[in-house]
């Protein structure tokens, strides 16, 4: 069951992902893989090796914080984290940011 983010995320959500390591695949040139489609650009991130492993396979990869990945993001990109696992979650970046901001104070 996925769920979906785009706006008023849970400030403790927030920051757990904005700290948290997180995991991608490792794409050719600098920045990362965005899945264009009809529904609009998408970006995966994992929370685990493991998870991503189920997903893709064997893949090159590279591990960041949470909120250095947003920053590599281009611009209208939902990340979506652990795609195709029952805990799948939809996150729009600039929410993320915002409601980590409720939880440092500003």
């Amino acid at each position: 069951m996925a769920h979906t983010i785009l706006g008023g995320l849970e400030p403790g959500l927030a920051r757990a992902f904005l700290t948290s390591r997180v995991y991608a695949r490792r794409p050719h040139r600098p920045g990362v893989f965005v899945l264009e489609t009809a529904l609009g650009r998408f970006v995966e991130v994992y929370s685990s090796l493991e998870e991503m492993g189920r997903r893709l396979g064997s893949v090159d990869w590279f591990a960041t914080s949470g909120s250095d990945f947003i920053s590599l993001l281009p611009r209208d990109c939902v990340v979506i984290v652990d795609r195709g696992s029952d805990h799948e979650l939809y996150l729009d970046p600039a929410a993320t940011v915002a409601a980590a901001q409720v939880v440092r104070g500003g």
